[in-house]
């Protein structure tokens, strides 16, 4: 999944994984004439416009008698009734519906009008993230917490009705003006009522937390839903992988995979997921023999290992495993016995002696490879089954259990069983074949509606913005080094405007804008913002024959250097990168002046362009002393003010290259990784400084040079893939025979 890994480049041991998502982030909003803050709480949120926005689940994701929402709400403004989490249907007997109030309330209407508008006064306030927690109890009803601390409780002991759809941030069944007017980000929700401890453990949770895309937070089972908010709606993963899961009918579905995919007398783990619709003794992994061994489900949501007539019984208790609830379920033989370790959840559940496997017909979800009277066909879902050959240790079956993809063990894989409309092996060339299995995605996803999703996981320090839908502004672009009130324009030559509507500061998270129209004129606009981390505030560089003012980024690849020129002629500069630089953007900002591009990833010799127009490449021989310490300004007079934005290629995050137009589809452009953002353009011709990014698609660009909104690509023309972007046709600006074309790729 895009986004979802990090990136080793190379640093030193004990080092933490370079993560992308942390250097560089694409965001899209709509304007609103005031002030807006381009953040979220974890990484990015869900941003409601107070009128139309809402995110629809389509089908009831709280549990019925026990559940805990957990969410952060960031309130733009307080009114009466604003729904934050709902599900109604229609009726007040259907209703329930979780709200702040003008008051800065908060309300719980279940089935009446009931409310807990009264326990206190303003636990809500504007403009700052609180956490919400929401915990009930089919015995004693609701608590509330804001920020850790439980603000009171309510003793209704309602159901909740389940046949409508959760709603978030709006109410499309509530008549009257019930949409919030702010953010939400990482909403959770558990099938029990958190303690006290759990919800102060949340109220904790960072970008920094390991589990922060785990569903099942506290490894118990109860993690419902998780839900993001990052660039969609959808839900994280119910205890098992995103995507589609096998699904089986109780009463004949069955896998049936090789007797080889590995040697059962030796050492071996068997993982799986599993997510019953109807408690009852079922095969979950199967051999059948005279005397078969099949780790099965029992009718009180217990695993025994039963083989022939007899059933070893783990001392299980009744309710291990939940009917409509995911568990991973994992079986450790250490090689030469017959005793399995039995996990669920991750937590060990006990031992057992039987029949051991031992090479026969293997099968998933029935405890016989073929129809007899006495096969015990699993009824529900089956997801992520894994067969390795070594007996996995607690931390490894604790990384399955959490769902850490990071790093769950692929070494002794010997079998990977995703059900992902198939039941092809993955890991091997032992596939299965189903009988009577179905296929279906069974996280919660949400639609979202006029929703945007703000915010990044860090503080950026460069942020280029471009109004793509709506009017022609000008590109916008502010960085830390020159000030929140200094903007530069990709397609002008102006020198820099002073602005005090635009940024007014740089967050922890994102940044906080101004009404001025490059940026956010009103609601009939909708613009993206390119931000890039460098090192935050600039330092004194003195290497070089002038000294700059540099903030660098040196294992992203990114550095913002400010330099006055201090006599005439050609200058030396630092840049701070480490190494050297391979593209450089250069801009004149005491006065008017070309953006510059310099580059050398074509022949090994320094070239520009300027971004400003479509000119084709001219030699600028200067810059071939540039190294990894500093490069050349080329000739300027006496104090003349530059600022150089620097990038040089970070394996698996940032390329500057170049490729060859063949003028035919299919035109692979290998980067090393699937780029969320590529800036392209003709070097030997004429053509436009083109920038694609993965929120607006593949298919829609904008232009440097222009003030233009988004154009559309003619016949998909240009794919971003997983490992580069892909050309689809002759077009002169793309892929023409023989043209030679320069890029900048960031994942």
């Amino acid at each position: 999944m895009v986004g979802k890994r990090l990136v080793n480049t190379g640093g030193a041991a004990g080092a933490a994984a370079f993560d992308p998502l942390q250097n560089f982030e694409t965001v899209t909003y709509t304007g609103n004439g005031g002030t807006q803050k381009i953040t979220g709480y974890i990484r990015k949120g869900a941003a409601f416009n107070g009128s139309s926005s809402y995110i629809d689940t389509s089908v009831s994701v709280l549990p019925a008698d026990n559940y805990t929402v957990s969410m952060w709400v960031y309130h733009n403004s307080l009114k009466n009734s604003c729904a934050l989490y709902t599900q109604y249907r229609g009726t007040v007997t259907g209703r329930h519906i979780v709200n702040s109030n003008a008051n800065g309330g908060i309300q719980i209407n279940t089935s009446s009008t009931n409310s807990l508008s009264s326990i206190t006064a303003t636990p809500f306030t504007t403009n700052t993230w609180q956490h919400l927690v929401v915990t009930k109890s089919s015995t004693s009803g609701y608590v509330v917490y804001i920020d850790g601390s439980s603000i009171g409780s309510w003793s209704n002991t309602d159901n909740i009705i389940t046949d409508q759809s959760t709603q978030f941030g709006g109410d499309t069944e509530w008549s009257g003006d019930h949409w919030l007017n702010g953010k939400i980000d990482q909403v959770r929700i558990f099938d029990k009522a958190l303690s006290s401890s759990e919800v102060t453990t949340l109220y904790g949770e960072t970008y920094a937390d390991p589990k922060k895309s785990t569903t099942d937070f506290f490894g118990d089972g109860s993690g419902v839903a998780l839900y993001e908010l990052d660039e969609d709606a959808n839900d994280t993963g119910g205890g098992t992988s995103i995507g589609q899961t096998g699904i089986f009918n109780g009463s004949n579905s069955r896998v049936e995979i090789p007797n080889n995919t590995v040697n059962f007398s030796n050492a071996h783990t068997i993982s799986l997921w599993c997510n019953p619709d109807t408690l009852k003794f079922a095969g979950l992994f199967t051999q059948y023999t005279t005397y078969h061994a099949n780790i099965c489900l029992t009718a009180d949501g217990g695993i025994v290992l039963a083989g022939g007539s007899s059933t070893a019984a783990l001392g299980t208790s009744a309710g291990t495993i939940a009917a409509g609830s995911w568990s991973n379920v994992i079986a450790v033989n250490a090689g030469g016995t017959t005793t399995y370790d039995f996990y669920v959840n991750g937590v060990s559940v006990g031992s057992a002696s039987c029949f051991a496997f031992s090479g026969r017909p293997t099968s998933i979800g029935s405890n016989a490879s073929t129809s007899t009277s006495f096969a015990d066909y699993f009824d529900g879902k089956i997801d992520e089954v894994r067969v390795y050959s070594s007996a996995l240790n607690s931390t490894d079956i604790g990384y399955i259990a959490d769902n850490d993809t990071a790093n769950i063990p692929t070494s002794t894989l010997a079998a990977h069983y995703k059900f992902e409309g198939n039941v092809l092996d993955s890991a091997g060339s032992f596939n299965g074949t189903a009988t009577s299995i179905s296929y279906g995605s069974w996280s919660y996803d949400g639609t979202p509606t006029n929703v945007n999703f703000l915010g990044m996981a860090f503080q950026p320090d460069l942020v280029w913005t471009k109004s793509y839908a709506g009017l022609n502004w000008w590109h916008f672009i502010q960085d830390s080094v020159r000030g929140t009130t200094s903007a530069l324009f990709s397609n002008r030559t102006d020198a820099a405007g002073t602005f005090t509507d635009a940024i007014q500061s740089f967050d922890s998270n994102g940044y906080t804008i101004g009404s001025t129209g490059s940026l956010n004129y009103d609601s009939s606009n909708s613009y993206v913002a390119w931000c890039f981390k460098a090192g935050g505030a600039a330092s004194l560089n003195e290497n070089g024959s002038i000294d700059s003012q540099v903030s660098a980024n040196q294992d992203a690849g990114f550095s913002i250097v400010k330099y006055t020129s201090t006599s005439g002629g050609n200058h030396s500069v630092g840049h701070g990168l480490g190494v050297t630089p391979e593209m450089i953007i250069v801009k004149r900002v005491d006065t008017t002046g070309e953006w510059y591009v310099f580059y050398n990833v074509v022949d090994g010799s320094w070239d520009y362009m300027t971004l400003n127009t479509t000119n084709a490449k001219a030699d600028f021989d200067t810059f071939n002393a540039t190294n990894n310490t500093t490069f050349y300004s080329g000739p300027a007079s006496s104090g003349e003010t530059y600022i150089n934005y620097c990038f040089h290629s970070v394996d698996g995050y940032q390329k500057v290259g170049s490729y060859s137009g063949t003028g035919a589809v299919n035109n692979q452009i290998n980067v090393g990784f699937q780029p969320r953002f590529v800036m392209q353009k003709r070097s030997d011709s004429t053509g436009s400084w083109n920038i694609i990014d993965n929120l607006r698609g593949d298919d829609n660009y904008l232009s440097a040079n222009l003030a233009n909104t988004e154009g559309s690509m003619t016949a998909s023309s240009f794919h971003l893939t997983s490992t580069g972007f892909t050309l689809d046709n002759s077009f002169s600006e793309w892929n023409a025979s023989g043209g030679t074309y320069i890029y900048l790729a960031i994942a």
